[in-house]
C-alpha cells in the first residue's frame, strides 16, 4: 500500500514557464509605449494646427474688406510667406499661401492653385525640415 502525497504547489518548470509568459507580456507592452506616446503627441499637434488654422482663416475673413483684397492677395501668392511661430504651440508655425505644399497641382480637390491657404508647419527650432503638418483652403476667388 503506497501512500499518495498531495502536491500542493506548482513545480519549478511550471513557475518558470509562468514567468517567463508573463515577462514576453510586459516587455511587449513596454515596446510599444513610445510609439504610442509618439502617436498621441502627433494627434495633439494636428489638432492644434488645425484650430488655430480655422481661427486664422476666420481672422482674415473678419479683418478683411468687403472686396476680399487681402483673401485674393493671399490666393495669388505663389510662394509661402515667411513663417510665423504659433502664439501657444512654440513648435508650430503658420504662413499663407495660394499654392499647396501638401497636393500637387493635378489634385483637383485639394491641389489647385489660387486659392487661398492657411499652412501649418513645424518650427524651424523643434523640426528643421520644417514639414507640413496641415493645410486649410479658406477663399477662392
Amino acid at each position: 500500500m503506497g501512500r499518495r502525497r498531495n502536491r500542493r504547489g506548482f513545480s519549478l518548470l511550471e513557475a518558470l514557464i509562468a514567468m517567463t509568459i508573463l515577462l514576453m507580456g510586459v516587455v511587449a507592452i513596454v515596446r510599444f509605449f513610445p510609439m504610442l506616446f509618439e502617436t498621441s503627441s502627433k494627434a495633439v499637434l494636428q489638432t492644434r494646427a488645425a484650430m488655430f488654422a480655422q481661427a486664422k482663416a476666420s481672422e482674415i475673413m473678419r479683418d478683411d474688406d468687403t472686396s476680399h483684397t487681402l483673401a485674393t492677395t493671399i490666393a495669388s501668392l505663389t510662394t509661402p510667406t515667411t513663417p510665423l511661430a504659433l502664439p501657444d504651440e512654440p513648435a508650430l508655425s503658420y504662413c499663407f499661401c495660394g499654392k499647396s505644399l501638401l497636393y500637387p497641382e493635378s489634385d483637383v480637390q485639394y491641389g489647385t492653385p489660387n486659392i487661398a491657404r492657411v499652412i501649418i508647419r513645424y518650427s524651424s527650432t523643434f523640426r528643421p525640415s520644417e514639414d507640413v503638418i496641415y493645410e486649410l483652403q479658406f477663399y477662392k476667388p
